[in-house]
């Protein structure tokens, strides 16, 4: 991840929208979509409370749970030991 002129090899990056705002996703090259679309229901500021009316560790377990052996070792792994 780059922010400004620095690299990270760890860690998370978020953006904060506000107002009416339409966002159309993307996947970075070499990922793809998992899972059906979810809708954030509840945030504070940068914080995600819930997602479709849901905890989002329980909608990330369902996620893990519907994913293929083979997607859910690639969904644990670190991209720097593949």
């Amino acid at each position: 991840m780059f922010l400004t002129n620095e690299v990270y090899r760890s860690g998370a990056v978020s953006v904060a929208l506000t107002g009416n705002v339409s966002v159309d996703t993307i996947v970075a090259h070499g990922c793809r979509p998992i899972g059906e679309p979810i809708q954030v229901t509840s945030a504070n500021r940068s914080v995600l409370l819930t997602l479709d009316n849901d905890k989002p560790t329980d909608v990330l377990q369902r996620i893990y749970s519907g994913l293929t052996e083979q997607d859910q070792r690639l969904s644990l792994a670190s991209p720097w030991t593949r």
